[in-house]
């Protein structure tokens, strides 16, 4: 009688074992960063976003091709990029879109989240991320900002200059991006 019960009690042992080894690989597999390809590394951005009409007063914007030029600028708006675990995200508005196509012929799909007052939220291949590094007050009366809008607005702004619009705001959002980031002072 007592040998099948320490032979069980073994095999109840190495299963836990197991489990535990195979659940601390994973773990170990499983980085808390991704890297999205260096800039020299895209060879296209697609981007389009939602229709906000009824919240902030704008319109969607179809899909456009971001130029070569201002790919260094999107890239910054999500690095570095830490995993964040949130099954609630898939909840919250989404704000756009984007296609970022590699050398390499891999394709990421990026959507970006309202995300208040923070960090920007947004999901790689269906993956939750926020952008990790340092989050600042982007004026010295220590006011935060919605990255997500700020990156719209890039976005908004981008789609704007490419089409000719003189007079946008591309140059105060990107500084208030580096300012949330602590890249530049407020």
């Amino acid at each position: 009688m007592k040998r099948p019960v320490l032979i069980l009690s073994v095999v109840a042992c190495l299963a836990i074992l197991a489990f535990w080894l195979l659940q601390s690989t994973w773990r170990k597999n499983r980085s808390n960063h991704v890297q999205l390809p260096a800039e020299d590394q895209v060879t296209s951005i697609l981007a389009w976003t939602d229709d906000h009409r009824d919240d902030i007063g704008a319109a969607p914007l179809s899909e456009f091709s971001i130029g070569q030029e201002y790919v260094s600028v999107v890239l910054n708006a999500f690095s570095p990029a830490e995993r964040f675990d949130n099954p609630s995200l898939a909840n919250e508005k989404t704000l756009g879109h984007l296609i970022i196509s590699n050398k390499d012929g891999a394709r990421n799909a990026v959507d970006f989240f309202w995300s208040g007052n923070n960090r920007l939220c947004f999901t790689i291949n269906g993956h939750s991320f926020v952008r990790g590094g340092e989050y600042k007050p982007i004026d010295k009366g220590g006011a935060f900002i919605d990255e997500s809008l700020v990156l719209y607005n890039i976005l908004r702004a981008i789609k704007q200059e490419q089409q000719g619009q003189k007079g946008t705001d591309l140059e105060r959002q990107i500084q208030y991006l580096k300012r949330s980031k602590g890249e530049i002072p407020p």
